[in-house]
């Protein structure tokens, strides 16, 4: 008779994209890329929303973020959940690809799960300070710092900027106070730029 209730076999295209999602995670992104380039996106069964998440992470490590946009951007065209963490990956890709303006529209998508992660301050304030702003990229690394005291590389991130500005003196009081913390080590980057910028004036006696 038939076997009614028994499980759907899985097609040849949902198997590969179940591997190239394991190679992923595992950090074999160039097998990952390889799976994925003989998948037929249009394929019976195909997860199209896993596959162009895939398909989008391999291109951001490949350092190919125009790929990587499109792929995000036809990820979220079929998504139904997970979208701000599709939205987010997006906001990397447009930023690698240079484009500023529209990565920060994808990290306000991002909404709340987007605020909940250090990164994407440190992303946002990037992306300001591409397209010029240095005060809103100033504000973003604040707001970041202030909603994540524990994460030192936003911290690191303000004193860098501020060597940037040419404003040692500031930079100066906030390095050493970076450095007093007990999870930054005395090679930390923070001493790295003091060496560079001192002779600019902000003294390697510091």
């Amino acid at each position: 008779g038939l076997a009614l209730g028994a499980p759907r076999k899985k097609t040849v295209e949902e198997d590969r994209v179940a591997v190239a999602g394991m190679l992923v995670r595992e950090g074999d992104w160039e097998r990952a890329g390889a799976v994925l380039r003989e998948i037929d996106p249009t394929g019976a069964g195909v997860d199209l929303t896993r596959y162009w998440s895939l398909s989008g992470l391999v291109a951001l490590h490949e350092k190919a973020p125009d790929q990587a946009v499109l792929a995000f951007e036809n990820a979220l065209r079929s998504a139904t959940d997970g979208r701000e963490l599709l939205e987010l990956n997006l906001a990397r890709s447009l930023h690698a690809a240079e484009r500023p303006a529209e990565a920060l529209a994808a990290l306000d998508r991002a909404g709340a799960v987007g605020a909940s992660l250090p990164g994407t301050w440190l992303l946002r304030a990037e992306a300001e300070e591409r397209r010029s702003d240095l005060d809103a990229a100033w504000a973003a690394l604040e707001a970041g710092a202030a909603a994540f005291p524990d994460n030192p590389e936003l911290r690191r991130q303000q004193i860098f900027l501020l060597v940037r500005l040419g404003l040692f003196r500031e930079a100066r009081a906030r390095g050493e106070i970076l450095l007093a913390r007990p999870d930054v080590t005395a090679d930390d980057a923070v001493a790295r730029i003091r060496k560079r910028a001192a002779f600019r004036g902000w003294p390697s006696s510091m």
